[in-house]
């Protein structure tokens, strides 16, 4: 009796740490887009209302 309610655990346990490893997977994806699309980054930053670089060359 043990047997399958160890089977059904384990099946449980595979399922949400796959969907945790692709949660990071994306989350991952996701930060590396932001640091590296300076577009993006200047888009946060004027909703942040912090100056961007356009901003600053225009002086």
């Amino acid at each position: 009796m043990a047997i399958p309610l160890l089977r059904t655990f384990a099946s449980e346990h595979l399922k949400r740490d796959t969907a945790m490893k692709t949660a990071l997977k994306w989350t991952l994806r996701v930060l590396k887009f932001v640091f590296t699309n300076e577009s993006f980054r200047n888009f946060i930053a004027s909703l942040l209302g912090k100056p961007g670089d356009k901003k600053a060359g225009n002086k």
